[in-house]
């Protein structure tokens, strides 16, 4: 599905940020959810972010140690088990939600352009 074409700015209002997770751990009130502890650098420090991927298979080891793409900036959400300051991006696949790794060289609160 192709969503509707947004203007310059409406893209330079997202914060996307490469994080490093530091920690990762199943939230007991949902069958879908991960808390992720997530490092987004001096600016916006350590942040906990929600991510609906236990259905795909994934576990905690998955994501723990390892970097990724997240929107900094998106307004805090009441979840299971506490609020998610943010979102991780992953890829749609079919049936199958895939996990984008970013390199470890890049550094905790890079910008995403």
């Amino acid at each position: 599905m192709v969503k509707p074409t947004i203007t310059y700015d409406d893209f330079t209002k997202l914060d996307l940020r490469v994080g490093e997770v530091v920690e990762a751990e199943e939230v007991a009130e949902s069958k879908k959810l991960i808390r992720l502890k997530v490092d987004l650098g001096e600016e916006y420090g350590v942040r906990s972010i929600f991510a609906g991927l236990l259905p795909f298979g994934y576990t905690k080891s998955d994501f723990l140690g390892k970097k990724f793409v997240f929107l900094a900036n998106l307004a805090p959400k009441a979840m299971p088990g506490g609020e998610s300051q943010g979102m991780m991006f992953s890829a749609d696949s079919g049936e199958r939600a895939i996990i984008i790794p970013v390199g470890k060289k890049i550094p905790n609160g890079s910008v995403v352009r």
